[in-house]
């Protein structure tokens, strides 16, 4: 009987060693797959974001998006400064300006808690290629100021006009 034993827990030795050698194959494949392996959370939260609890903690997160709150986003440097980096980054488009159109597209877009700009969307339409370079324009704002409620920062909508003039 014992020699039964001690050949059973031979084999379940091997049988041991195998299962741990494919589970390490399978885990750097993963690894390569799918990226690191974390040992603790807070490592893993520095390397993709905030781990959430609960579905309603995620939603506060992505949170609402205002239309008025108590502070509204600012870019840097206020109102003519906005207006300054338009007219300064504005890239009128050739087939627009041969073509002698001119007028003002509205872009609308949100202000995100870090201030940057997201949903660059157009509002009024005035040419495809306008509209194109309006939205570009706006995608490629510095980070604003951004909104506040209840002093936590929060997600804003804003609309802004761009405006086309030939000279």
């Amino acid at each position: 009987m014992k020699k039964i034993i001690l050949f059973m827990g031979a084999i379940m030795t091997v049988l041991s060693i195998n299962a741990q050698i494919v589970i390490e194959e399978n885990i750097e494949e993963m690894q390569e797959f799918s990226g690191p392996v974390f040992d603790k959370v807070e490592e893993m939260q520095e390397f993709s974001g905030p781990v959430f609890d609960k579905v309603e903690e995620m939603q506060e997160f992505s949170g609402p998006v205002f239309d008025v709150v108590e502070e509204m986003p600012q870019f840097p440097g206020g109102p003519s400064a906005l207006f300054e980096y338009i007219s300064k980054n504005i890239q009128y488009p050739k087939e627009a300006e041969v073509n002698g159109i001119q007028g003002r597209v509205i872009v609308t877009f949100i202000v995100e808690y870090d201030g940057s700009v997201s949903n660059a969307n157009v509002a009024k339409s005035l040419d495809p290629s306008l509209d194109r370079e309006a939205q570009r324009l706006v995608k490629s704002m510095p980070h604003w100021i951004p909104g506040k409620q209840n002093g936590k920062p929060v997600r804003v909508n804003y609309t802004v006009p761009v405006t086309f003039r030939l000279q």
